[in-house]
């Protein structure tokens, strides 16, 4: 999905997968091992249940209207989050990609949470980043990006400067032409920019 919130933008695109999959996986959840599952498009985000689990990500109350079911679930999600069993994280990813490999993408959080991502098949943050750089032909080695899990290599490596934050998975680390101070809690993306575009 790309778009300015609140405004129309005469490029905003989106790109979703069948509906289906998220209401089959609500289905099966518990014979698969997943804890919470969630979808979003443009004008929703939907989660099947409140969380509990994890503060802070997954909604912690949910309105009638904000579950995901058939009822609520009327359009095609752009993105579906799950949190999963970690035991059971590496045989989700498989029956996911078996089942539905040929319409969607599968990505891993990596980091501290057992986090499962799904987007329309071959979309990742690279793709929104290349989108961009085209539309206001911007050159990659003037981009800078910045991430911290896993679900973000595409884009360091995208672009011509990769940030990663203090607190990002080594994984994305080894992908880095730099690492940051200070981690996302101590306003490192800011301290970053101040001091390599000498803002300070």
């Amino acid at each position: 999905l790309g778009h300015i919130p609140h405004k129309n933008w005469d490029k905003e695109y989106i790109e979703t997968f069948s509906k289906d999959i998220a209401l089959d996986l609500v289905a099966e959840k518990e014979k698969l091992g997943i804890k919470i599952v969630a979808a979003e498009s443009k004008n929703y985000a939907l989660a099947d249940q409140p969380n509990n689990i994890i503060p802070d990500f997954f909604p912690a109350t949910l309105k009638a209207n904000e579950v995901l079911n058939a009822i609520n679930l009327q359009k095609d999600p752009s993105a579906m989050t799950m949190l999963v069993d970690e035991h059971k994280l590496l045989n989700i990813v498989e029956t996911l990609k078996a089942n539905f490999g040929d319409k969607i993408t599968v990505g891993v959080w990596g980091g501290k949470n057992p986090i499962l991502e799904l987007s329309p098949k071959g979309v990742n943050k690279a793709k929104g980043v290349d989108f961009l750089a085209k539309t206001y032909n911007i050159d990659k080695k003037n981009i800078i990006a910045f991430g911290d899990e896993h679900n973000d290599a595409s884009m360091i490596d995208y672009a011509g400067w990769g940030v990663v934050m203090q607190n990002g998975t080594d994984k994305l680390k080894s992908l880095a032409n730099d690492i940051t101070e200070y981690d996302n809690e101590h306003d490192g993306l800011a301290r970053y920019l101040e001091d390599y575009l000498k803002l300070a």
